[in-house]
């Protein structure tokens, strides 16, 4: 996992024809494959689906991540829930 120091706060997602991508605002990175990037923008999971994905470049400092590949759909979602499985199961 890479943790990103980045003092903006702004995430912006740029996608170009299906093929390339930049994401600003990145402050974790959870995982990367050629079917999915995880990361972690601002306390929001951010889920990107495709398909022959790359990351091309990460740059830890800005907080920058650009991929190439064929991107399907982007979805965020929200923090873990706090307390774990075990809270979870016992509501």
């Amino acid at each position: 996992r890479f943790f990103m120091e980045n003092s903006l706060k702004d995430n912006n997602i740029m996608l170009f024809n299906r093929s390339k991508l930049t994401l600003t605002g990145v402050t974790k990175v959870i995982s990367i494959s050629p079917t999915t990037i995880n990361v972690e923008a601002y306390g929001s999971g951010l889920l990107i689906f495709g398909n022959d994905m790359l990351v091309t470049k990460l740059d830890v400092e800005s907080g920058t991540i650009e991929a190439t590949g064929l991107f399907d759909g982007l979805k965020y979602t929200t923090s873990k829930t706090k307390g774990g499985f075990l809270k979870r199961i016992l509501k």
